[in-house]
């Protein structure tokens, strides 16, 4: 309270006070904080609102960030301070957690693929390729390879399952009418040798697979007589198990290989 004392030509006096009213304090409140995925994603945000002071408001996290709300944040603790126009501060802090990482995995029914949890979105593999409008929860498989899912969960974070060689009957493991098919020796420390008949001539693919499903060696073949014979060099190769593709038409057998 102030008080001021005027007086006049006559010498009269009048006393009377004044109160100032100050801005209300600077507050800082956390409307929201959202999580970041796990795998050193930079996902995360906290939004805040500012009462109080006088504006306009100036914003500093402690990661460097200048705006009102902080975005693509890292999993980690921060501070903002915020400064009004008289130069008055105030500074809250809020942390921003990792959601935990999953992994979906799927069943296989058959030819029906089925994935053994819920999620917010499906994406279904093929050959470390997405299969285009494969998106539900299941997915009718017309062919043998290495399937996978890769979903999202409601936190809008990716999870990617592990990989699945499969075939089925009535779908591949044919090769028509493929007679005496040998792949020798198996295992293998350097040549794989690949043998069989069939009386059709054709081109014939090759496709090597490493155990994640990755392509990592393919060469096509042309067959020009009733028996097809070839040799793979695979020293280059590390040691471990492969799966060997043999395609002729629409048709295909698939081998297991162990390199040592």
């Amino acid at each position: 309270m102030h008080f001021v004392l005027i007086t006049d030509a006559a010498g009269n006096t009048l006393v009377d006070s004044v109160i100032l009213l100050g801005p209300e304090p600077l507050m800082i409140s956390i409307d929201s904080i959202v999580g970041t995925c796990a795998g050193g994603f930079s996902n995360g945000s906290v939004a805040i609102s500012v009462i109080g002071g006088c504006e306009t408001y100036n914003y500093h996290w402690s990661n460097g960030a200048t705006s009102q709300n902080l975005l693509n944040a890292t999993a980690g603790t921060f501070t903002v301070t915020v400064t009004d126009a008289n130069a008055c501060t105030s500074s809250q802090s809020a942390s921003i957690v990792v959601f935990p990482s999953f992994s979906p995995s799927f069943s296989s029914q058959g030819n029906l693929l089925v994935s053994d949890q819920t999620w917010s979105s499906y994406q279904w593999m093929l050959n470390g390729l997405p299969i285009s409008g494969a998106n539900s929860a299941t997915y009718l498989a017309s062919s043998a390879g290495f399937y996978g899912l890769t979903a999202l969960d409601s936190n809008g974070c990716a999870g990617v399952g592990p990989t699945q060689f499969l075939t089925f009957v009535g779908v591949d493991n044919q090769l028509a009418d493929a007679a005496n098919f040998f792949v020798y020796p198996n295992p293998t420390s350097g040549n794989l040798e690949i043998k069989f008949e069939a009386p059709a001539t054709g081109l014939v693919k090759i496709v090597f697979f490493d155990a994640l499903g990755k392509e990592i060696r393919a060469e096509s073949i042309r067959k020009t007589a009733t028996q097809f014979e070839t040799s793979l060099d695979l020293s280059n190769l590390a040691s471990g198990p492969y799966f060997l593709r043999v395609m002729m038409g629409n048709v295909a057998l698939t081998r297991k290989v162990i390199k040592e």
